[in-house]
């Protein structure tokens, strides 16, 4: 949901996002309530998400990464390559919630990469 966000909200000629979970399956679909709240919400498609799990993407390409919630700081700091910033966002993860706190969660990453990025 993050990564979808971010797309919509900056300038694609100056950042470029892709996301990634610690706990991601590879090839999974992203989450229905996810999905759902991205297009009612934000007029965002999602059909071509396929979800990574973070050993299956080559971090040490990135010079940011952006860690949705304080638990994947440490893990990202494994992975990336030396002098990347890495960027800690406070978000719990919803998964298993309802549309609702998707929805808050939503706005949450919003404002909190405003703060970052803006």
């Amino acid at each position: 949901m993050a990564e979808y966000l971010a797309r919509r909200r900056f300038d694609p000629g100056q950042y470029h996002f892709e996301s990634a979970g610690i706990y991601a399956k590879t090839g999974g679909e992203m989450a229905l309530n996810a999905s759902e709240v991205l297009a009612t919400h934000f007029f965002i498609n999602t059909s071509g998400f396929v979800s990574r799990n973070l050993n299956d993407v080559d971090v040490k390409k990135f010079d940011i990464l952006v860690a949705v919630d304080f638990s994947v700081v440490a893990d990202l700091k494994n992975a990336a390559k030396s002098g990347a910033e890495i960027i800690a966002l406070n978000v719990e993860d919803p998964f298993g919630e309802s549309s609702r706190v998707y929805l808050d969660c939503a706005f949450e990453i919003i404002r909190q990469l405003d703060n970052c990025f803006v």
